[in-house]
């Protein structure tokens, strides 16, 4: 493994076209061709700035040191590993890397299937009115309010009505509780697509894709996630908690009714959240949360690694 380390410090680091921004006090870095993005430090972005033309990791290595006053592998592996793991390399660079034990893991996750490729187009009014709901704090603040207050209400009214039988039948009502919430988790995807239509920003690549085997329908939000920290905790949030409209929906529906499957319907808008906000479970929310702060396993064990050597 010590000689893999050597000689990989010798293949030449080619980067497809990227573009760098500030965001907060660190840099965001969005891949031109393959619409993904990175975040980075200062000295991150003088290894980016190295990368312009071509170079092996040896004379970043030597750069690095030579600009801090570290000799430090770790910085310059863990950088390389990011920008593999992001599609930032050329095909040759690439390949080349994935090739070594050290660098396999880190190799460019594939594609989902892509069913059906999809766009949402809605009135600009609607559109920018859309946008400004997902900016207001206000309106977060009153959507939170409006999911707490569904659960304490079905909370109360939970002996009604058996919540997993509809016209008593506990087969039809699992079925029921199954198809409705993969309507709230698209009709939450959804909402999110018109949002970044409101706001101006590509959505395009969204589409219904093969998830865990079963299909569903997911938002390219690359764009969203490079306007800023608040721009996105807003947005995911805005989205996130969207559900509780159709919770209330499904209240008002069952009040006047009394029918099960509204019941049922307004329980399945507040697990959405739940399941998204769970600690237990790496709903999107929190791994949107992990990406913001960079968080990741591989890179932990590659620093590890890379620290022993």
């Amino acid at each position: 493994m010590t000689s893999e380390l050597q000689t990989v410090q010798d293949i030449p680091i080619e980067l497809h076209p990227f573009l760098v921004l500030p965001y907060g006090d660190q840099f965001v870095v969005k891949n031109m061709r393959a619409r993904t993005f990175i975040f980075i430090d200062k000295e991150e972005r003088f290894l980016l700035e190295c990368l312009k033309t071509p170079a092996p990791m040896a004379i970043l290595i030597q750069k690095y040191q030579q600009k801090f006053g570290e000799y430090s592998y770790k910085k310059v592996f863990e950088f390389i590993a990011l920008l593999l793991s992001a599609s930032f390399l050329a095909p040759t660079s690439q390949t080349a890397l994935t090739a070594t034990d050290l660098f396999r893991p880190f190799a460019p996750p594939a594609s989902p299937r892509v069913i059906v490729t999809m766009t949402f187009s809605a009135p600009e009014k609607i559109g920018r009115f859309l946008a400004k709901v997902m900016d207001s704090r206000l309106v977060i603040g009153f959507l939170a309010i409006l999911a707490l207050y569904c659960s304490v209400h079905l909370f109360a009214r939970q002996n009604d009505f058996e919540w997993l039988a509809v016209h008593g039948s506990f087969s039809l009502g699992l079925a029921v509780w199954f198809a409705v919430l993969a309507v709230d988790f698209n009709l939450k995807e959804v909402f999110k697509c018109l949002l970044l239509k409101g706001k101006g920003l590509d959505a395009s690549g969204s589409g219904i894709r093969i998830t865990w085997g079963l299909p569903k329908f997911l938002v390219k939000d690359t764009d969203i996630l490079t306007q800023g920290p608040d721009h996105v905790l807003r947005f995911h949030l805005a989205s996130l908690l969207f559900p509780a409209v159709f919770s209330l929906m499904g209240i008002l529906l069952f009040e006047h009714t009394h029918i099960g499957l509204f019941g049922i319907w307004s329980y399945t808008g507040l697990l959405v959240i739940f399941l998204e906000l769970s600690p237990f479970l790496r709903g999107e929310f929190l791994t949107v949360m992990d990406r913001l702060s960079g968080k990741n396993r591989k890179f932990e064990t590659l620093k590890n690694f890379v620290h022993r050597k």
